[in-house]
């Protein structure tokens, strides 16, 4: 899980609380900017994740 920085923490709070209580890595990139940047959308985000599929 990605999360970034700047993110408003009522809009992280519980997806951080989930990631810590089943054990996923959380990792913080700088900006909501430069995460939207790298997933690929014209606006900021705030979290995004990487899904294995079967």
């Amino acid at each position: 899980m990605y999360v970034a920085r700047d993110a408003e923490p009522h809009v992280v709070r519980q997806l951080l609380a989930v990631c810590r209580q089943r054990g996923v890595p959380v990792r913080e990139v700088e900006s909501m900017e430069e995460l939207g940047r790298t997933c690929g959308v014209e606006v900021g985000a705030a979290s995004a994740a990487l899904l294995r599929t079967p």
